[in-house]
């Protein structure tokens, strides 16, 4: 989350990275419409990061989660961009996972950095394309 913050906050968008699950909530309480939350979870199941990310969502935030895809946080999150690995990380912190997330970072940046630029409406083209090839990818799996 860390490494999220600093590479967001190089795009000139605000950020703020929280390890604490009451500041998380507190800050949670205080998004807006069309603020975004990326919440990253080795297990997805924290009872406070799932209430922090509720709170997230009920004050009309959307909530991208780096999570396991069967897990409660991707279940309530707006978009999960899965990491399932197969070490047990309920018994340490897994290398695979942290790397995995720090993948899943590195990409949200790119793409960021892709779409600077770019006009507003060339960039709702874009994401209209990209959303129908989406849709048409989940059709045929």
């Amino acid at each position: 989350a860390l490494d999220g913050q600093h590479k967001f906050f190089r795009f000139r968008i605000p950020t703020a990275s929280y390890g604490d699950a009451h500041l998380f909530s507190m800050a949670a309480e205080l998004l807006n419409p069309g603020d975004v939350v990326i919440v990253v979870s080795n297990s997805g199941k924290l009872p406070e990061l799932l209430h922090a990310t509720e709170a997230a969502l009920a004050a009309g935030a959307d909530v991208i989660a780096i999570a396991p895809h069967q897990s409660p946080l991707a279940r309530l999150a707006s978009v999960c961009l899965a990491v399932n690995h197969t070490e047990d990380n309920a018994t340490f912190l897994s290398m695979i996972s942290r790397i995995l997330q720090l993948l899943l970072i590195d990409i949200l940046a790119v793409g960021l950095s892709m779409d600077a630029g770019v006009s507003p409406s060339e960039s709702r083209a874009r994401e209209a394309s990209r959303l129908s090839h989406l849709l048409i990818s989940h059709l045929d799996s």
